[in-house]
């Protein structure tokens, strides 16, 4: 995704999905921080707003 991103790299070779593990990004919602704030990212991020932006840069979501 930072290759797509960046107008001084060059991508020479594309390496297939399928020859590396995928790349997992967890979350999690901390007890003692402020979970609404917390809680409403949660959701922005997975609505079809927030999956678009993710798949506009690049990035594969669960369900795909």
């Amino acid at each position: 995704t930072d290759a797509r991103l960046s107008k001084s790299v060059k991508i020479v070779t594309p390496i297939p999905h399928d020859a590396y593990p995928k790349i997992l990004y967890g979350m999690a919602i901390l007890k003692d921080y402020d979970s609404h704030s917390a809680e409403l990212f949660f959701d922005f991020l997975r609505s079809d707003e927030g999956q678009a932006i993710f798949h506009k840069f690049g990035f594969i979501t669960p369900g795909q």
